[in-house]
């Protein structure tokens, strides 16, 4: 069974990654697979009802689309499984939070509404180490 697991893991990574798109985080197993696999990776941290983040969204949508060699990932407050390991192992208590990780190590935390221009800025920074 842990082999399928991690089948479907990689999968859903790989069609994030050829879609561009910002993919849900449904199991803590999943993001650890991806932020130990993966050199550069976006975490959103929000919740559903949280209008900030649902502002947000798009940009985030948009910057991923832009940004081949960047996993973009996000982590609902509403996900009980989630929020129960992750948002208390990485202490995370307002929304929206960004947390960049660098070789599977945060690297950034970032809290509040961020605009395309800023999260490409995030995103370069990422990038480049600074």
């Amino acid at each position: 069974m842990k082999h399928n697991s991690a089948i479907y893991s990689l999968i859903t990574v790989l069609a994030a990654v050829c879609y561009a798109e910002v993919l849900e985080i449904q199991n803590p197993q999943q993001f650890q697979e991806i932020i130990q696999n993966n050199s550069h990776v976006v975490a959103d941290f929000y919740a559903p009802w949280c209008q900030p983040c649902l502002r947000m969204a798009p940009f985030l949508d948009s910057v991923s689309r832009e940004n081949d060699n960047v996993i973009f990932v996000k982590l609902s407050h509403s996900n009980d499984m989630v929020r129960s390991a992750l948002f208390s192992q990485y202490n995370v208590h307002a929304f929206p939070t960004i947390i960049l990780f660098r070789n599977g190590q945060p690297s950034q935390v970032i809290q509040g509404t961020k605009t395309a221009a800023q999260l490409r800025r995030i995103v370069e920074r990422l990038l480049t180490g600074n």
